[in-house]
């Protein structure tokens, strides 16, 4: 596809809701992207911590060109993202129309840089529903 995403995730609050942790739900379109998601299965985000964590705090989406060239302070999981080749990124927060709350931050990882009108929608949606369904 012209997004040429390889790797989707969702993030969910933990119980108590003081950090995101990995819901489970992924999308891993190559070894790399697998590898990626075995290495962040421990990986806990408070918020402002990391784009998810961002994304989450402030319920603002985010995309960045090129992951690539941030250092460990502003994405924790660059060393393993470089290794596995991902370039453009794209986070979402998913807020309940109900409460307001963030259910979900869904991120996208792209082999490529990437321009935010090149995201496709399906990813969400498939990792959405494997998260909400």
């Amino acid at each position: 596809d012209r997004f040429g995403y390889i790797h989707a995730e969702a993030l969910i609050p933990s119980e108590d809701g003081s950090v995101l942790v990995q819901s489970g739900a992924a999308v891993c379109k190559t070894v790399g992207a697998s590898d990626f998601r075995m290495a962040s299965s421990s990986f806990c985000m408070p918020p402002n911590v990391c784009i998810p964590g961002r994304v989450w705090r402030t319920r603002t989406p985010e995309w960045h060109k090129d992951i690539s060239c941030f250092s460990p302070a502003v994405f924790l999981r660059v060393e393993i993202a470089d290794l596995v080749g991902f370039k453009g990124c794209a986070c979402i927060p998913l807020i309940s129309l109900e409460s307001s709350k963030v259910l979900a931050v869904v991120t996208l990882y792209a082999e490529h840089a990437t321009e935010m009108a090149e995201i496709p929608r399906q990813p969400i949606l498939d990792c959405l529903n494997r998260t909400l369904f």
